[in-house]
């Protein structure tokens, strides 16, 4: 299950990069940047910390570096596609460096407060 959830999530973070321009709701220049910001560093934090949890039972030794590589990968990815692509989007060094603070972020919370609960570890009657 939290397989598929971190799946879903990655699939979130490309539609999410995708929506055109005009289709985002204007603010004031200074709001939007911090808001910007700020929505690529939360979205790139959860998406690390899901495939962490993920990734802990299917991989040993440095997975996390792996999962942080790939996500950073993937930041640059979808900045790259932003800016010859995606409709009325533009790519932006800072949302890549803003994804890459919520790579180190995310590991950085699996670190201290890893997900070790077990799906199937309730009762069943």
């Amino acid at each position: 299950m939290r397989n598929i959830i971190a799946h879903v999530w990655i699939v979130i973070i490309a539609i999410l990069h995708a929506i055109p321009g005009t289709d985002v709701q204007k603010f004031i220049l200074s709001e939007l940047f911090l808001i910007d910001k700020l929505v690529h560093i939360i979205i790139f934090m959860i998406g690390v910390y899901l495939f962490a949890t993920v990734g802990k039972r299917q991989q040993k030794g440095q997975f996390l570096r792996n999962i942080s590589l790939l996500f950073v990968v993937y930041g640059l990815l979808l900045e790259l596609l932003q800016g010859f692509i995606f409709v009325g989007r533009s790519a932006d060094f800072l949302d890549w460096l803003a994804d890459i603070i919520g790579v180190f972020l995310g590991i950085w919370i699996y670190k201290k407060i890893p997900f070790n609960v077990s799906i199937n570890s309730y009762k069943k009657d």
